[in-house]
């Protein structure tokens, strides 16, 4: 068996319980012809790039799935037939997402965090004298 991811997109105008129920019914297909859940991610309502049927925003979904061609030509047939489907795709995964570098993920922790002087090198500054002498103000009348 291959693993696939299908995005969906749907019609805003079927709701968060549209969307759960779609997905509901490709999770049935899929499980019904022998292949696997992996994982469902609903990342819902959207601005699409542009319109789709007069529609600026759709519903989305992700799933992932382990099967075999047949599940993949019945998903097509499914997805056509459904009015309220604005767009699908299915693709072969190339397995999960990476994960970011450690590194970038430290030194952009770095950058957000406030720098803060420890105590003892506010104290020892603060009683520094400073570089230049302050000059005597002198006021002419």
């Amino acid at each position: 068996m291959r693993e696939y991811e299908t995005i969906i997109v749907l019609d805003p105008s079927q709701g968060d319980s549209g969307l759960d129920e779609e997905v509901g019914r490709v999770q049935n297909i899929i499980t019904t012809r022998g292949g696997e859940i992996v994982g469902v991610e609903r990342w819902g309502k959207r601005k699409l790039a542009y319109e789709v049927n007069k529609r600026k925003e759709g519903y989305y979904a992700l799933i992932r799935f382990k099967g075999h061609g047949e599940i993949l030509s019945e998903l097509e047939r499914r997805y056509r037939l459904n009015e309220s489907m604005l767009r699908h795709l299915t693709v072969l995964s190339e397995g999960p997402p990476p994960a970011p570098p450690v590194e970038a993920a430290v030194v952009t922790a770095e950058a957000a965090a406030p720098v803060e002087q420890p105590a003892a090198e506010a104290a020892a500054s603060s009683e520094a004298p400073s570089e230049a002498p302050a000059s005597p103000v002198v006021e002419s009348d």
